[in-house]
């Protein structure tokens, strides 16, 4: 979901696939050794991220408890450390900058789908 209070938003955000580091070492690791990442992690809980060691730059948006988007990085460069100021959850991504990406003021949704592993189930 990509709206603000009160204004018109002029870029829309595709769904991607997105991953969920909860853990200590998952979040660390982060997106870390990829040549390339098609979908998108979501880091929880996450006040701040780093790219030391990343092949390529990454978008950043930093949440509060609420999902509002609080801060933003586009393109950040690896070995960097950018912190969150108050958020509490993060999403990064590889840049693209021809692919929209969040704004601070947008508040974060997300939807979870499973796929059916039983026969009849819908």
């Amino acid at each position: 979901m990509n709206e603000r209070a009160g204004c018109e938003v002029s870029e829309k955000l595709e769904p991607s696939p997105v991953s969920i580091a909860a853990t200590a070492a998952s979040r660390m690791r982060g997106l870390l050794g990829t040549e390339s990442c098609s979908e998108t992690l979501f880091l929880i809980p996450c006040r701040g991220v780093h790219t030391y060691g990343m092949r390529y730059p990454i978008d950043v948006a930093f949440a509060n408890g609420d999902g509002l988007v609080v801060a933003v990085r586009r393109g950040l460069e690896p070995n960097r450390r950018v912190m969150g100021g108050k958020a509490v959850m993060a999403l990064e991504r590889e840049h693209d900058p021809s692919r929209a990406w969040f704004k601070e003021g947008d508040r974060l949704a997300l939807s979870i789908f499973r796929e059916a592993k039983r026969e009849g189930f819908r």
